[in-house]
């Protein structure tokens, strides 16, 4: 069950003390559900893939500006950051297998 709500969606924390203690890429919002091959294919793609195209897409947005967000997905849900730090030229898995293997990019 989706619920709607007043305020705006809050990426990475649920607006008390728990915070996404992490990095992210992308995030993308999808108005139906994904099943496990989907959220797999998703991850096969790699940390550069482009998600603005897939359907059924409410929010795409990629985590590269420490200011404000742009919605990719041509749904105009652009947003603000808060309390967030860029992080540039990280050392990440290539994400060409998932059995926690990768060679480093």
């Amino acid at each position: 069950t989706i619920t709607s709500y007043t305020t705006g969606l809050r990426i990475g924390s649920d607006g008390g003390t728990a915070e996404w203690k992490g990095s992210m890429a992308q995030f993308a919002v999808y108005s139906d559900l994904k099943d496990t091959a989907f959220v797999l294919s998703q991850y096969n793609k790699g940390i550069d893939a482009d998600w603005s195209s897939d359907s059924n897409i409410s929010g795409y947005w990629k985590m590269d500006n420490d200011s404000t967000v742009t919605d990719l997905s041509g749904n105009s849900n652009n947003g603000s950051v808060s309390g967030a730090t860029l992080v540039e030229n990280v050392v990440a898995l290539d994400s060409t297998d998932n059995n926690k293997h990768g060679s480093l990019l």
